[in-house]
């Protein structure tokens, strides 16, 4: 291989920790085509890679393209949605490391393509590189979904949008890097490092600002969460017990109602009584930390649903004013109502019956879209998808709290998930 390829590929390492597929399918385009794109053409990487008269590789053959454009548009539409995102979360480190090994001997293959000679003799290096550059980006890919678990938690199911507009972003970074790879290699190079210092840096913030959110508790002296109610080991009760704020986190000053309170750590995914955090998508679940049954107390329940439902009073309204502007306007009051009247619910139904739940709700969206365009009625779109993403979430989490699979397991095991039989 080639020294301007060997550095192309080794800046690459940058790019696939953030997508699997779509760095590769776009490099096979590039190997194909760059040499016919205007902007590319005039690059000294593209001109050395024309297989203009060479014919194609098993990497820019037309049914390898068909397949990488496939799962390239699988991965952008899979990045969007939450609940795909997560099912992928412990499998894409491994694909994206596959693929960047694949890529680059597809690279390979092209560069080499002069000679059976040169490739045997360049054979183990390039071998070795490839290699390299796979665990290189398996170790990147894992440091970005270290901080993606941090986001994950906080925000299970994107009601803030700010998963989707980061995996937008992605996909941008993606595109724009490779096409800025072609001239300037160091530079890609360069930005890739600074985002994977930024990555490691903001994970260790967030570490350490989680941390400061406990305090020792007054009787045995273990680290509590300001936001619990008692502490997980000797059960004593916090004396100066802090609002539920943002996403779960500490809001400034104390908390007046502790019926309240508890209701907003569940509804942020936090354990009524530790405040530590719960895992997504059980309805009921044994905290690891102090073993409190979440969602057994029937009256807790009730209690619950009777806390998010009484906020419609203020959501709709709302809602209406701010769908009121074209647009925008019906953009903001969606994150909104998922904010206030959809998440608490989502956070607790299984995955699965989220999913359909969903589905059903946009097939519906798609007929209220058209009411947005007419003045002072399109400020009725809003309000009645809140309402009814209301009503269809709340009937979805009495189901599956009513349903006697999804009781807690094995008594006493902190881990224990649903019981689930056919």
């Amino acid at each position: 291989m080639s020294v301007s390829a060997a550095i192309h590929s080794v800046a690459s390492v940058g790019i696939f920790p953030s997508r699997a597929f779509v760095p590769a399918f776009l490099t096979s385009v590039l190997l194909r085509w760059g040499h016919q794109i205007p902007i590319l053409s005039h690059s000294e990487f593209v001109q050395s890679l024309s297989l203009a008269g060479k014919g194609t590789t098993w990497f820019t053959h037309d049914i390898t393209m068909v397949v990488l454009g496939l799962l390239a548009a699988a991965e952008i539409w899979a990045t969007k949605d939450a609940d795909v995102r997560q099912m992928m979360q412990g499998l894409d480190r491994y694909l994206k490391a596959a693929m960047a090994v694949v890529t680059l001997l597809g690279l390979q293959s092209v560069v080499d393509v002069e000679t059976v000679q040169a490739i045997q003799q360049a054979g183990f290096a390039s071998t070795a590189l490839a290699l390299a550059i796979g665990a290189g980006v398996f170790a990147l890919a894992g440091l970005r979904n270290a901080l993606m678990e941090f986001l994950d938690d906080a925000d299970p199911d994107d009601s803030t949008g700010l998963m989707k507009l980061l995996s937008w972003a992605e996909d941008a970074w993606v595109l724009v890097a490779l096409i800025i790879l072609v001239a300037y290699p160091v530079f890609v190079l360069a930005v890739s490092a600074l985002l994977v210092l930024l990555t490691a840096l903001l994970r260790k913030l967030l570490e350490r600002r989680e941390e400061k959110r406990k305090i020792a508790c007054a009787s045995c002296g273990e680290m509590i969460y300001r936001t619990a109610v008692t502490c997980p080991k000797c059960r004593t009760g916090n004396p100066h017990v802090e609002a539920v704020g943002f996403l779960g986190s500490v809001k400034l000053g104390r908390a007046a109602d502790m019926a309240v309170h508890r209701y907003r750590l569940v509804e942020w995914l936090r354990c009524p009584v530790c405040a530590t955090r719960l895992r997504p998508r059980l309805p009921r679940q044994t905290c690891a930390a102090c073993g409190h049954r979440v969602m057994e107390d029937r009256d807790f329940e009730a209690g619950y649903v009777a806390y998010v439902q009484q906020r419609l009073v203020r959501v709709l309204p709302i809602c209406f004013g701010i769908s009121l502007v074209p647009m925008l306007g019906a953009m903001v009051g969606i994150v909104y109502y998922r904010f206030r009247v959809v998440m608490p619910y989502l956070h607790y139904l299984p995955r699965w019956r989220s999913i359909a739940a969903r589905w059903l709700l946009k097939l519906f969206y798609l007929l209220l879209l058209v009411l947005q365009l007419v003045p002072l009625v399109g400020g009725l779109m809003v309000p009645l998808m809140a309402l009814t993403s209301h009503g269809v979430y709340r009937r979805a989490l009495r189901r599956v709290l009513a349903d006697p699979k999804y009781d807690l397991a094995i008594e006493g095991n902190s881990q224990a998930g649903p019981r689930v039989s056919d």
